[in-house]
């Protein structure tokens, strides 16, 4: 889970095998909005060749995971391939099973390259008995250039996320602590609260305290507080990371220590936004 993805592919193929219970995701025409334009070279492939980078909490009922990158091919290209049990876990990816089919959007520039499938109100729906395969292709002229005959993000964005950031779902606003009491979390009535800048990690508390949330991968951020105090609860200490979880309205940071693991005799704290 990157906080901030830096490549994309131009083309995907997406096989499924729905008698094996098989997915292969190959990703082709690599780009990278890093200055550093060669994909072996950027923080991104290092990251996830390293496996530094976690698997999304949707994709944990699947096994089997495990990237391959071709880079030296002909046409080099990423490749995820998984299985899975039950294929309702598929809605992850946005492939619906009911009954004897298996259902997928009809995308624009979407070419079927395997299966006989029928069309229906913005679907197309495969047999579940068949191999299903397609491609998607996606325009990217607006933010290319050619150079040397290689295509190469246009030098002006380079460096420039090209993507939003997993945590613009909750930047720019206004947190109050919360009390995990009854069926869900509620606000503590004049609880302690924080706001976090839109576009900087600055964070500013009730009695205008100063800190500094910054996000890193797999959905960890390290907290920074200013001379920390009563108001600045429970954020107590100058420098800590934390796993968060965030799903529109409520935000739950759990302490971890150095080796990502949850500290003893803490549960997390929970936030509610009230912006």
């Amino acid at each position: 889970m990157l906080e901030q993805p830096n490549l994309f592919a131009e083309k995907v193929k997406v096989y499924l095998d729905p008698v094996k219970k098989e997915v292969r995701i190959e990703q082709y025409g690599l780009l990278s909005s890093e200055i550093e334009s060669e994909i072996a070279k950027t923080e991104e492939y290092r990251k996830v060749k390293n496996n530094q980078i976690n698997w999304v909490k949707e994709t944990e009922s699947f096994t089997n995971k495990r990237v391959e990158w071709h880079l030296s091919d002909k046409e080099p290209k990423l490749v995820i391939h998984f299985n899975y049990t039950n294929p309702v876990d598929l809605e992850a990816m946005g492939i619906y099973a009911k009954d004897d089919e298996i259902s997928v959007f009809e995308y624009e520039n979407m070419k079927i390259l395997a299966g006989k499938p029928t069309e229906e109100e913005n679907f197309v729906t495969f047999n579940n008995k068949e191999l299903i395969a397609f491609e998607l292709t996606f325009q990217v002229e607006n933010f290319v250039e050619i150079k040397e005959g290689k295509k190469l993000i246009r030098n002006d964005l380079r460096g420039k996320p090209l993507f939003g950031r997993k945590s613009d779902d909750f930047r720019g606003r206004l947190f109050q602590i919360a009390e995990n009491k009854g069926q869900f979390p509620t606000a503590i009535k004049n609880g302690n609260t924080f706001l976090l800048d839109e576009e900087s990690n600055k964070l500013t508390f009730a009695d205008d305290s100063k800190g500094v949330m910054d996000f890193l991968d797999n959905n960890q951020i390290r907290v920074q507080v200013w001379r920390p105090n009563s108001k600045t609860a429970p954020f107590q200490e100058e420098d800590q990371i934390y796993t968060y979880e965030f799903d529109n309205l409520l935000l739950k940071l759990t302490p971890i220590t150095k080796g990502n693991q949850p500290q003893k005799n803490k549960e997390g704290y929970y936030f509610v936004g009230i912006n």
